[in-house]
């Protein structure tokens, strides 16, 4: 049980006390030891912000058994970007190792199980740089307890302080592996080479960085980093205003969960799954929301345009 096992959380919040409620609660049922808790400071021309985020530090009065808790708060907004990598950072400026969620990430008491187990039985292999507990793509049929992937998602995710020593916020060797196989060598359809490629181009010539995730999967491929990923869906996700969410369907929010599931006795080769990341591109990465979400989006996109006009 996760109760016995003394890894940290770090949870990231912001400006929505409803999502945080939910996933403070779920943090109740396995009473971590330590918790650190990062929040964003508020946006200018905001007026609720500066409010949601005293709300959202309120709830940390819900913590009522024995836990030392750590937080962060920053005075002024600095983005999806810098808000959550540099928390990160300081994170495991104070651990080497732990478990990192959002306030839209919620987890199942299984989850905190898996991760446990799982960065213990990785931490000196320096092969394994992330575990995820989003199971995407479910129908693809899995026997054993959990596989290893090329892609880390983040909606409720665990790492070691040696993997994160290679996060680079700014991409700065992107230039030079751009023109190396570095991505063919993960994929071998033109199609998902020409997706990392395209967005680690654009994530690199931002000058202001509105990321933080495609940094992360870069440090990953570029240090051939594996994911540990659970057979079934551990995380419920319920975020549908955030900056990125796209407000699409089940596919991607993932709100069915497996509160049972459980790691299996078993021995996995610590190898890439062959076949895996290739459909998860092509019916995650590369799949297209329905077109009423599509329209839906484009509408609210125009409304915005014209109520800043």
């Amino acid at each position: 049980m996760f109760n016995n096992v003394d890894i940290p959380v770090l949870l990231l919040l912001f400006n929505r006390p409803h999502y945080a409620f939910e996933v403070i609660s779920a943090l109740e049922a396995v009473r971590p030891a330590r918790i650190y808790v990062a929040v964003d400071g508020p946006r200018a021309g905001h007026p609720t912000d500066a409010e949601n985020v005293e709300k959202c530090l309120a709830l940390l009065a819900r913590i009522d058994w024995p836990c030392r808790v750590e937080i962060l708060k920053r005075e002024r907004n600095l983005g999806c970007g810098l808000a959550v990598s540099e928390a990160i950072s300081w994170f495991f400026e104070h651990e080497p190792m732990g478990i990192i969620l959002e306030d839209d990430c919620v987890p199942t008491t299984a989850f905190f199980g898996f991760c446990a187990e799982m960065l213990l039985r990785y931490q000196d292999d320096e092969r394994v740089m992330h575990i995820t507990g989003t199971r995407w793509n479910e129908e693809y049929p899995i026997g054993e307890s959990y596989f290893f992937t090329a892609i880390g998602h983040i909606w409720g995710w665990a790492t070691w302080r040696r993997a994160w020593q290679h996060y680079d916020f700014q991409m700065s060797t992107w230039p030079s592996e751009r023109h190396t196989d570095l991505i063919a060598q993960q994929f071998p359809s033109h199609r998902h080479v020409l997706y990392w490629e395209t967005n680690f181009d654009t994530v690199y010539h931002q000058t202001e960085k509105h990321t933080w995730d495609y940094q992360w999967q870069y440090a990953l491929f570029r240090n051939g980093g594996l994911s540990v990923t659970p057979q079934k869906n551990l995380i419920r996700n319920i975020g549908a205003e955030g900056v990125h969410d796209s407000e699409s369907d089940e596919f991607r929010h993932r709100r069915t969960v497996h509160p049972e599931f459980q790691i299996k006795e078993e021995s996995i080769p610590l190898s890439r799954h062959p076949f895996f990341d290739g459909y998860n591109m092509d019916h995650y990465f590369l799949r297209k929301d329905p077109l009423w979400v599509r329209l839906k989006r484009r509408v609210r996109k125009i409304s915005e345009k014209l109520s800043v006009a």
